[in-house]
Formats: C-alpha cells, structure tokens, sequence
C-alpha cells in the first residue's frame, strides 16, 4: 500500500529535525562485537604473534582504538589490553561472511543472461587477501562442501556477489553461480572454509523473504568512548556570576574546582515531588487481572476475548458483553476508594465499541456517591455520559452519537471542582462538582448489578485518583501513551534490593549488602548486553564454570521477591541448564534455561500454596542478549523477556526459605552447566512494577531503580542543595585524531535539565530558560524513572569543534529547584571508528550488493520511502511540509505517525490520520487524487499499488495496470491477488466483488536427469549415491529391498542441480534397489531407472562351515547335498570331482548332480573310485575346502532297484527277454545278479549303464 501523506509543520526560528516512525516499529538491537575475535589487532581474524606484536610496539603508549592495541579503549595500551589478548590466544574465526543475501530478487540486480536470481554477497572482512580455492557454499547442512569456488583471490575488506540461481558456472573471470538456488520461505545457507570447521552460516532456516528486500549482517563501526560514565570531573557551585561564559572553555583553569567523578548528584528520600498513581488497570489481553499493581483483579460473568481491538492499541484483545447477562465485577478494595486521592481527585478512561440505541451501563460504582457511565436513550440516544451522584445529579454528555460500531475513547477526569468528558481526545463537555465517590461498594462494567446490561465490548479500562493533564489525555487517545506510562515513579528505597553481581571485574555484591560471591572457573568477557553499554559479563562453559553465593539472611526470598538477569546463549541444543539456582538437596528455586524448546521457565518446588512452575515458559528463540525476569508479589506471579511481561496470572505459594547457597550457571555445582553469557544478576525480596523491570531491561543498573543514592559517586548535596539549583561540571578528555571520528553522539542522565558546551560551543540542552544565569533553575521536571535511563542525542555537527589533544565537555546542570530532594548528572560522549561486521541480522529495504550494508530492522514493517521536507532551509515564517510514501511488508498497514523536534525542544509524536488535523494539512490527500488505490499482492504479500482513473466504467479494462512491476514466477506457483479500491474510498452497493485471487504455476515441464544415478563409497551399512538434473530440483531417492517395493524415501533440502544423499543403516550383504526422485520448484517429478546394489561383509575371519553330506538320489544322475552355513551369509558353494569344477550353486540347498555322459566319462571311469571336493565361499570372501566322498561311486547303488512300469519311453529286459508290459503300472524288483541290466530308450537305442549288480 502506498500513502502520500502530507503534514505542515508550523516554523518560527531555527531548524526542525523530522523523522517518521510507523506503530509496527522496528527495534534494532545494540552493535554486537565483531566478529572477528577481539584480540585480532592485524586483521587476520585469528589471535596469534602477530598481534602480540602490536602491543609489544605500542607498550604504554597513549593511543585509542584497537589499531594500535588499545582493546578496551581507555587511550592507554596497558596490561589490560595484554590481558584480553591473552584470554583470547589462538582464538580464531573465518575470515568471509555472508553480510547480504537476496531469496527474491525481482528487480534488484540480474545477471549476465538478463535473469532476476538470487544473489548472495560474500565479505572479508579480514585485512589480508583469502584464496576461495577450497571454500565452498552450502545451502544444506549435511553437505557443507556442496558447491566449491573456484581459484578466486578476494582481497582484503572485499565484496564478492554469487549468483544463486542453480546455473553452476565458476569460472573465475566471469560471473560466479552456485547450482542451488534460495527458498524464500527460509533454509540453511552457509560458506565454508577448507577445514569445514570455520564457517559462517544462517539459521536452518533463515526467516521468509520479501521481493527486493535483502537480509543480512549489520555492518556497523567500533564505538569509541571519549568519555564514560564514571570517568573523572571538575566541579563547582557557583554563588555569583564572576566566571561569566569563561568557564565553557577549553583553555579554561579550573584546577581549583572539586575533583570528583560521575555520576554526580544527590538523593535526600526523593519525597518532594507527589506524583499521580494509577489505581486500577484492566487491559483484557485474555485475562481480567489489574496490572496497576494494586491486586483489583476482576471476576467475569459470561463475556468473551475478541481480536477486535481499537487500532491505536496496535495488539492484544478486547472484552465483549453481549447486553443480556455478560458483565464483569471488581471488588471493592481501599485503592478503589476514591475519596483518599490527591485532592479527592480522579480519573476514569476506556475505550469502546457499540451500535447499541437503549440505556445501557457501562461503568458503574455506586449507588450513592458513586460514578456511572451510560449509554443514553430518548433524546441523547446513542450518546455517552459521566455522572456522579452525590446529593445532586451531575451528569456530562457526549456531543454527538457514539453507537455507530466504532472504536472510540472514553476519558473523564474529576479535579475537585470541575468533571470533564473527552471523546477521542476531545473535550466534549464540563460541569461543576463538589462531590466524591467514596463507598464500599464493587466496582461493575457492563451492568448495573444485572440490571441494563451492556451490548458491545470494552478495552483498557483505567482509574487514577488524581486527574490526568491534557497532554496525558491525548496520549491515551491516539494510543501514543499506555495507562502504564502515567504517573509511575521508582521506588525511593532499597531495602528491597538483596543482591547485585555485575561482574565487572569483581564477584562483589555491589547492593553494598556483601554478599560477595566464589567464582568457579568463570571468566569475564567483553561481551555485555547493548543497553548496559561498558563494562564485563561473565562467560560460562556449559561444562564445569559456575558463580557459587552463600547463603545469607536477605537472600532467603520466600513469599515475594523479584529475579533479574541478562543471559546469552552459546549453544541453543543445550537443554536442563541452570541460570539462577538455590539448592539444597533438591532443586529448590531455579531459572531453568531448557534450549530444548527455546524457553526459559521458573521451577522451584514450594513450601506451601500453589505450583509456580506451570505456565512460567517464556520464549528466549535467539542467541542475543536479552533480560529475564520473574516477579511475584504474594498473589500476582510474572514474567519478562526485554522488558515485555510474556505472562501474569494470580497466583498463591511460598518457596523454601532455608539455609541454601545460590548458584549462578549451574544447578548445584555439579550438574546443569549453562553454556554462555551472563550479566548484572540480582535478587530482590519484594514484587518489582513492570516499570521497574522495564528499566532494568533498558539498561538501568538495579542500584538505580531504587533512587539515585546507589547510582551517584559524587555527592554534591553539602554545595548544591538549598544553596544553587546550577552546577559547573567540566570533563577533560583526550582526542588521537579527530579527523578519523565519525557519528558523535553525547548520551546523558539528568536531573531535570542542563546546557553542554563542547570547547566552549553550545551542543545540546534540555529543559533550561533562555537565558540560563549562573542560578538557573530548569523550566520543566525531567521525570526520575526517565532520569536514570541514558538518553541519546545526535551532535554529529560539532565533530568539528574537536581538537587534537585534550578537549573539554562543559556542563551547566539544572535543578527543578535549589530545594528539590534529588539531583543526578552522568554522560558518555562517544563517536565511531571504522571497524567491521555484526553479528545481527536485519531486512534491508535498499539493497547494497557488492557494497556496504545500510539502513536496516529486525522485523521489516511497513516500508517508507519518497521522503521529502521542502523547503531545505526555511525562512522565519515559512512552513514545511512533509510527504512520505508508505509501503506494506508482511503485514497490512495499519498507522502512520510524525515525530519531529524544534531545535532542542521536547519530541513531539502526532498521527497522521488524514482527516485534516493533527495536523494533518489536508483531509483525503492519502490517496490518490486521480483515481482510488489498487493493490497487487503475490503470495500475500504486497507487492505494489496503481491508481484506477477516476473514468474507468464499470467492466472497463485497464489494460496497463502494473504494468511497472516485473512478475518473477516462484516455485511451485504464485497466488496472485488484486484489490481493488483497497481502502474503500468509493462507495459501492456491493463492496464484496472488489477482489480476484488467481494461482499461476510457473512451470510445467519435468526435469531431466542428465547423469546417474549412480553408487559410490559402497560400505557395508552406507552407500552414497549421486546424480545430475538440468535445472535445480529438490531431490530424493526411494529405497527398497525387494522390486516394487519403497521401504525408505530419502530426502535433500533446498533445491540444487547437483545431487548426493547417502544411504544409511543398511544391511550388510543385502540387495537393494534404488531409483532417484527429483521435483522441481514447479512441483514437476522425474523418476530414473531403477538402479541395484548389494552391500559388502566385512571379513570375519573364518570360511563357512560345512556339514556331512547326503546322497539324495541313488539313479543317474547321483544327486549329492552338503549343508553349508556362516555369520555372514554363504556366497556359494562349489563341487570339484576329482579337483575337477563340476557344479556351483548359488542358494540353500547346495546341490551337485553327475552325469557320467556329461562328465565324459564310460561306465567303468564313472563307476570307478572317485574324490568329490566342496568348496563354500562367505559373503566376506573367506573359503573352506572339505572332501566329502571319497569312495567308488558305484557303492552309491543298493542291492536292489524298484520302479515303476510300464514308464513312458522305456522297456526292460532281463537276459535278453523283454518283460512284457502291462495296462496297469506294475513295480518292478531287479535283484542283483550276475546279469548286467540294461535301459533302453525308446528308438532302440541301447545304453550300457552298469556292470552285473554284485550286492
């Protein structure tokens, strides 16, 4: 979808910083370390001499940044830097990356014969030359050698773009194509280096892909920390203005001020400042508990969770009453007693959805001195009112109708005085009031206790007792502020922190509560969580390393309490591994990290109440950095990754409270070894708010989320307090080469405003009058919860004010008031240096093959582009305005907003709605003047919008329309839907026929196999077997041991031209058949011809055994049989008569039959003696030889022969004298005689067989 946009912004003076961001926001993750490792100071991506080298050269000298060996920054190459090189010796990593691939590439970049393909970039980021003879890239993890580069010298620092596209050309002067081709809906993509052990590779799979839109590394540069916090300062208090504007200077002397270091400030108890608390929060995301904190849970009758949520919410659902029975009820609790709030004040806002016409409530607490909203009947029918019914009943309605099946927000406030209705952040109506609703009756939605019951659904219900500003009221009404966001502040005490490890550096409890910890063969790393900025992690090796604490009485967290950890994976197989463990003789309380199933759940067996384990799953699906919570109050039990609670439900237990040890990265010491990172663990005995965990997940040291008092290192109360509410903060610091700095940024916490001068120029300020004097005071409260969380601002354009040498960062900090309770201070500023790749993987919109990547995000929304702000440099009274294009990704569009900034004024976010205001210049121009947007979207996904000409008829044509987009087909077809009048901006009788949905196949012709199948590295048990196809194909190969037959189908991943797959767990000296199966991305099949094998037997070292022989038949032919067996199968068995080969048989029984005529041999030779010899052979080649007959083969005859007569052919005669032949078969006895015998044939002829029978 696209959306031109227009917004006119008002301009007195100065310049305006715009932005647009959109409500699927992108959050990009901090820079990663690169990845090459640490230690690599010569560019070789390996830890070695070489960079001991670089160190030894620049021994205590004064220099930043790793090229001259500076590791950790600080502007000195000392044992610190020797130490990171040390814990990093031999380490090493590959030199290429895939910093950029495309899986759909429509338009982007074609390749020599015109085609679209696929494309993957290939970097090194090393600083010497790598020869690709050798490496290789893989889209299938079980064949990391699939497709080899040729002889190709990619030079240090160089892109290399390979074709995708299953064409299978490497010549090293031309352009390069793999013989596989990417799946856009994700699979396994890798280089590989020589060894197959160094590689750099995508997830199985990497995520969907969209046309055009590549996915890749983060290419980012290596921040340098000018200045850090905690690093020294000057400072003073002035009591007049004697130093004038000399003081911002760097040629300043300020050698007489106080040293100290940041952060600087003080906390007196934070009780100064009344702030507004919410009482009750209801969001009904599938449950109807109260998220303020206060434990007003509510109980339903009937009602039912919808999708359907008002648009601004952007997710989660809404509760819907169907105004017959459904209601909801809350018990009255002291917190619901309105009466006892600031100035008897309070606040109510929701939003809602109805069509209803009847008097109807929504809200109610009463009877008496309560409040209600209604729907209204008779003459105000359809709109909505706020009353409140002390002695007199005050009532406020709505403007206009509210029933027309729209979301729209409901906000009353009551001041003491005055009750005020808003609707949709409009205020609709006022009227004066004395009274307050204070009783102890529950609170009800959706009825009044059964009575006019409410028809329609309900979202985000919210009570404060105090009433909310107009800024406050609009926030909520366009969604830009949450319940949550108002009136919440840090807690001011720190009792409730038990125990805090940072790790940098030291095992101490920083909490101040000593609680020091033993370390176990971890290590510290500098690999820490982007939020929490400097510093170490802990770095565990999943086998024996772990953090032991002992036990101590403020650990033995029971019936409320809060854990807190950043962690990182190393290996996302690892399952059953430990976090955060206190055990006993049974796991007692655990963080169990099962990798498994890419969660992380709580599992702690309880003293008493309920189970707290199910339910306590929460997905960890990367391996990045994120934070991990768990909170539990007594009755609400919670859960957060980064910030965001994954679960709430109410909950009853109390955990095991004895004298146990906690373990970090392990379950008890022995078992359970986590394999990764960890970071700033710490234990709490009380519930923490989802602000505070918030906090923590930003980057917030718990130290802080209890006041400023653990965080400041300077107290400046004694100088400041009572006395000035300005300070004079200088910070000295060094700059090698300016000249080579890039992106400075100065980040600061501040309590409540302040001025930075770099050298003596203005930088950056924030809440402070114009001028500021030498006692200023700041013009605004900087909130405390916002105070301690570092804030970012862009002072790029100052790089210039930079010297060589040392430089100095001025401050001027503001109080709210000489006599306000609390003051903080603390910045970094830093800049970057030219470094290499991340490890973070983002969508780019704006492709860069063969180049740099750019602008990026982890979840890629809606697409903007075409941006403009003209006029560049406005004058004092002209306005500029603002146009975007807005474009969809995966999901639908769903809102635009503008942010933008006056010069060093506050933020301001504002919708961009299209309705003329807001300021919106003109209602309507988000479409297209000309016509109404269409929509063309292929595979769901959007692809672009055209414009219908307001002319075009009913069954007219638009013979050209999109016809600027290049239609790739994908494999195996393409659905392919058109929209029209996608956002119905033209009024139709039937709005039902403005869509088409059509499936195009992009190929009907069946691959050729072109070579093979063929078998290769026959073994025993495996064999492997390849072949070739004509285009890419997904390939397999059907399995059988008998014809006809498919016992296994083994299958490739990915599509490729060049096949292998191998054959295992098979059958020693079986048989098998095979026929290889390819499919192409069309889904069209071949089959080859079947193909046999028989796999070997290994030698066992012995032949087969063979048994005694049995004459089987005592007439010629004599038929012999000799058993014969072995482990491995008998191959055959062979008969030699007299070492003459007569017979081979190949199959149980082994027999041998003797002919004399086809032995050659006359009746005497035959009848003579004789040797037969067997010789059987194993399916392991190994013989046996073993005579079996060594006497005259006459003795196989008896004394006497019967048979039947008369036999067809045949007659006999005895002494000369045929026996005459009878009707009837007659059985015939020969006894032996002296008279030989003889068997006529028929045609006469006589055959002499034997001599006169003598048995």
């Amino acid at each position: 979808m696209n959306r031109r946009s227009d917004m006119l912004l008002p301009v007195t003076r100065g310049c305006v910083q715009v932005w647009l961001i959109l409500s699927l926001v992108a959050v990009i993750a901090p820079l990663a370390p690169a990845v090459c490792p640490l230690g690599d100071l010569d560019g070789d991506c390996a830890v070695d001499i070489g960079d001991l080298g670089i160190i030894a050269d620049h021994w205590l000298s004064d220099c930043t940044g790793p090229v001259c060996g500076d590791l950790d920054l600080d502007g000195r190459v000392d044992l610190a830097d020797l130490a990171l090189v040390a814990a990093q010796w031999q380490d090493a990593a590959s030199p290429l990356r895939i910093t950029e691939f495309m899986a759909s590439n429509s338009t982007t970049i074609s390749d020599e014969d015109g085609d679209f393909s696929d494309w993957i970039e290939v970097h090194n980021i090393s600083a010497i030359p790598v020869d690709l003879d050798g490496w290789f890239l893989t889209d299938n993890s079980s064949n990391p050698t699939q497709w080899p580069f040729p002889a190709v010298r990619l030079g240090g620092g160089e892109y290399l773009l390979v074709f995708a596209s299953g064409k299978d050309r490497r010549d090293p002067g031309g352009q390069l194509h793999t013989d596989f081709s990417l799946d856009r809906t994700g699979e396994y993509l890798a280089v590989v280096n020589p060894d197959k052990a160094l590689l750099h590779a995508y997830g199985d799979p990497y995520p969907p892909q969209l046309p055009d839109v590549s996915y890749g590394l983060i290419e980012n540069t290596i921040a340098a920390h000018l200045i850090d916090e905690g690093d020294a300062i000057r400072y003073h208090v002035p009591i007049d203005d004697s130093l004038g504007h000399a003081w911002h200077s760097r040629e300043f002397d300020d050698s007489v001020w106080t040293a100290g270091w940041t952060p600087v400030g003080y906390d007196r108890g934070g009780q100064a400042r009344p702030t507004a608390h919410l009482v009750a929060y209801w969001t009904f995301d599938e449950d109807l508990l109260d998220h303020s904190g206060n434990g007003n849970h509510a109980v339903a009758s009937g009602t039912t969770f919808l999708d359907d949520i008002p648009p601004a919410l952007v997710s989660g659902r809404s509760l819907a009453f169907d105004g017959i029975s459904d209601g909801v009820q809350v018990p009255d609790s002291p917190s619901l007693n309105l009466a006892t709030g600031a100035g008897q004040a309070f606040t109510v806002a929701f939003w809602f959805k109805t069509t209803e016409t009847q008097a109807k409530i929504v809200m109610e607490k009463g009877p008496r001195r309560h409040f209600v909203t209604r729907m209204e009947a008779f003459a105000d029918a359809g709109k909505i009112s706020f009353r409140m019914q002390e002695d007199v009943d005050t009532r406020v309605i709505s403007r206009d109708p509210v029933n027309d099946g729209q979301w729209h927000h409901f906000f009353a406030a009551f001041d003491g005085a005055m009750l005020r209705l808003y609707i949709d952040g409009v205020l609709n109506g006022e009227v004066p009031e004395t009274g307050h609703p204070d009783n102890a009756d529950p609170l009800v939605i959706g009825s009044r206790f059964g009575a006019a019951p409410w028809n329609g659904q309900i979202d985000d219900v919210a009570i404060w007792d105090v009433a909310l500003s107009q800024d406050q009221i609009e926030g909520l009404s366009d969604g830009s502020v949450l319940p949550l966001d108002i009136g919440r502040v840090l807690s001011t005490s720190d009792a409730r922190l038990a125990g805090y490890w940072d790790f940098n550096g030291t095992f101490e409890d920083v909490s101040q509560r000593g609680n020091t910890a033993v370390n176990y063969g971890a290590v510290f790393s500098t690999d820490v969580p982007g939020p929490l900025g400097r510093g170490a992690s802990l770095r565990l090796n999943g086998a024996s390393n772990y953090v032991l604490v002992p036990d101590a009485p403020d650990l033995r967290i029971g019936s409320a309490f809060t854990l807190s950890l950043w962690m990182k994976s190393n290996d996302r197989d690892q399952i059953h591994t430990y976090l955060l463990s206190r055990h006993s003789g049974s796991y007692q309380q655990a963080i169990i990290y099962e990798y498994v199933d890419d969660h992380v759940e709580f599992f702690g067996p309880h003293a008493t109440g309920e189970d707290p384990r199910p339910g306590s799953q929460m997905p960890v699906a990367d391996a990045d950095w994120h934070h991990v919570a768990y909170t539990y109050d007594g009755s609400l039990w919670s859960g957060y990754v980064d910030g965001i609670r994954v679960f709430s439900a109410p909950r009853s237990f109390v955990l095991h409270t004895g004298e146990y040890p906690w373990y970090i990265g392990s379950a008890n010491g022995s078992v359970g070894f986590f394999d990764g990172w960890m970071d700033d663990v710490s234990i709490w005995t009380d519930a923490l708010g989802e602000h505070e965990v918030a906090a923590l997940a930003a980057g917030v040291s718990p130290r802080a989320i209890s006041g400023y008092a653990g965080l400041i290192r300077t107290d400046v109360e004694p100088a400041m307090y009572a006395s000035n509410a300005s300070v004079y903060i200088r910070h000295a610091f060094q700059v090698q080469a300016p000249e080579d700095l890039e992106d400075l940024r100065l980040h600061v916490k501040y309590d409540d405003g302040f001025i930075a001068y770099l050298n003596g120029v203005e930088i950056a300020r924030r809440n402070t009058p114009s001028p500021a004097p030498w006692n200023a005071a700041a013009v605004a409260v900087h909130p405390d919860e916002q105070a301690v969380v570092f804030e970012e601002i862009d002072v790029t354009p100052f790089l210039g004010v930079l010297t060589a040498g040392e430089n100095v960062l001025a401050v001027q900090g503001l109080n709210i008031a000489a006599e306000d309770d609390d003051f903080l201070w603390s910045c970094r500023l830093t800049a970057t240096q030219p470094w290499s790749s991340s490890q973070q993987y983002r969508y780019f919109s704006e492709p860069t093959p063969g180049a740099p990547n750019g602008d990026s995000a982890a979840d890629i929304g809606p697409v903007i582009h075409t941006v403009s702000a003209p006029p560049p440099a406005p004058a004092a009274s002209e306005d500029i305005i603002v146009t975007a294009s807005v474009g969809e990704s995966f999901f639908p569009l769903d809102q635009v907003r503008l942010i933008y900034r006056v010069m060093y004024g506050p933020q301001v976010a504002t919708p961009m709605r299209d309705d003329g205001i807001h300021p919106d210049q003109n209602a309507g121009d988000a479409y297209s003047p000309s016509g109404h947007d269409t929509h063309l979207r292929v595979n769901g996904y959007y692809a672009m919008t055209d414009w219908s000409l307001p002319t075009l008829k009913p069954g007219q044509r638009a013979d050209r329309f999109f016809d600027k987009y290049t239609w790739h087909c994908g494999a195996p077809s393409d659905t392919i839907e058109v929209i029209a009048d996608a956002d119905n901006e033209v009024l139709e009788d039937d709005e039902k026929n403005n869509t088409r949905t059509e499936t195009w196949k992009c190929d009907t012709t069946a691959p050729q196999i072109v070579a093979g199948p063929t078998v290769s590295e026959l073994n025993s048990d495996n064999a492997k077997i390849t072949w070739q196809t004509d285009e890419p194909t997904r390939g397999a190969i059907l399995l059988g041991r008998r014809a006809g037959t498919v016992d296994a189908v083994l299958a490739q991943t990915g599509l490729r031209t060049n096949h292998e797959i191998r054959a295992k767990d098979l059958e020693r000296g079986a048989t098998y058949h095979v026929q290889a199966r390819s499919i192409d991305d069309s889904d069209n099949t071949t089959l080859s011809e079947i193909l046999y094998f028989t796999t070997p037997v290994p030698p066992d070292g012995a032949g087969p055994a063979i048994g005694r022989e049995r004459v089987l038949r005592t007439e010629v032919p004599l038929e012999f049989e000799v058993p014969a067996s072995d482990p491995s199968g008998v191959e055959f068995v062979r008969f030699f008569l007299d070492g003459r080969l007569v017979e081979t048989d190949y199959s149980e029984p082994f027999l041998c039959s003797l002919i004399p005529h086809e032995l050659g041999l006359g009746p005497s030779e035959f009848f003579g003696s004789h040797t037969l010899t067997a010789e059987a052979r194993d399916s392991g080649g190994e013989f046996t030889l073993l005579p079996i007959y060594v006497e005259p083969l006459d003795r196989c005859f008896p004394a006497e022969l019967d048979f039947e007569f008369p036999y067809e052919g045949y007659e006999i005669l005895v002494d000369g004298t045929t026996v005459p032949a009878e009707e009837s078969p007659l059985w015939v006895r020969v006894r032996a005689s002296a008279t030989p015998w003889r068997q006529v044939v028929r045609f006469g002829e006589v055959i002499e067989m034997g001599t006169p029978l003598d048995r």
